[in-house]
């Protein structure tokens, strides 16, 4: 009887083949995310960086005009309104939001009684719809709202708040800072119990108090969640946009005239889509420039305490 032997496997030639399967694989799940990500992401700003060189009102076919649209946000005193009253949104919103929803976080992390409950009320507010909110805190920022009715109960007369260009943007922060503490909170929350206990057992043996506790070893191990926070409120304040078109329309007397909304008047109401765009890519701009601040300011706080 003839022994036939069995043709051994080719081990470079297997591997060969697991790896091209592998890539295809692979293939198959990160092409179609990225050709949406071409599609939607990509196309988009290549044709805004293209728009934004060019006079286009939408009806007629856009005609080349190289740089005349930055320059003319650069000259254009409303422009630089706008970003002044973005920037003051910004100052207002984003330190107390951060003060608040940590304070927030300190309340719920620890398990005290009904703190299930106290959560589900801080959280409440973010599962509100925008326009809904605003809908309520125009009837709570009337002249005869609830919260000028609060003050009159401490005998204090309370400000026209979305009629005084004085107190109209601080009113919209306020709504804004009560609309938002939900989500950054459980954030918080979730870094302050990441904190490992062994680092305050050791503040405990050294003396240390509660507010240098706080300062030297809770604020530092949740460094990198409070610079996501800032950094997404940051972005989030420069491009405001739906509450202020909804609450005041960008008055009284252009107070609350956004960036944001300023590009939508010039680009969706008087069809200046060039001029609009280019004046989007300096809105980029200046966030890029802030976020690279506030990554600077967050290390260099670090590196302090």
């Amino acid at each position: 009887m003839v022994n036939v032997k069995t043709p051994k496997k080719n081990k470079v030639t297997g591997n060969l083949g697991y790896f091209k399967q592998q890539k295809r694989l692979a293939a198959a799940f990160v092409i179609p995310p990225m050709l949406l990500f071409t599609i939607f992401v990509i196309f988009p700003l290549v044709m805004g960086a293209v728009l934004s060189l060019t006079d286009y009102n939408v009806i007629k076919s856009p005609t080349f005009i190289g740089l005349e649209n930055f320059k003319r946000a650069l000259t254009d005193p409303y422009f630089y309104k706008a970003m002044w009253n973005t920037f003051r949104y910004v100052i207002y919103v984003v330190p107390a939001s951060i003060i608040v929803q940590l304070l927030a976080a300190v309340l719920v992390s620890k398990n005290r009684p009904f703190v299930g409950f106290f959560r589900l009320c801080f959280y409440i507010p973010s599962l509100t719809s925008s326009v809904a909110l605003t809908m309520i805190w125009r009837q709570i920022l009337n002249n005869n709202g609830l919260l000028n009715n609060l003050l009159a109960k401490f005998s204090i007369a309370g400000p026209n708040w979305l009629t005084s260009t004085e107190w109209v943007m601080l009113g919209i922060a306020l709504m804004t800072v009560w609309g938002t503490i939900g989500p950054n909170m459980l954030l918080f929350t979730s870094a302050l119990q990441n904190v490992p206990e062994e680092l305050y057992e050791a503040a405990r043996v050294d003396g240390a108090g509660t507010i240098r506790t706080f300062f030297s070893i809770t604020l530092p191990c949740i460094g990198p969640t409070t610079f996501l926070i800032t950094t997404t409120g940051i972005i989030a304040g420069l491009q405001a946009f739906e509450t202020l078109m909804l609450l005041t329309e960008g008055g009284p007397a252009w107070s609350t005239t956004t960036i944001t909304y300023y590009i939508y008047t010039m680009g969706m109401t008087k069809l200046e889509m060039g001029y609009a765009i280019a004046m989007a890519w300096l809105l980029f701009l200046v966030i890029a420039i802030f976020v690279a601040i506030n990554k600077r300011l967050n290390h260099e706080t670090s590196d302090l305490f």
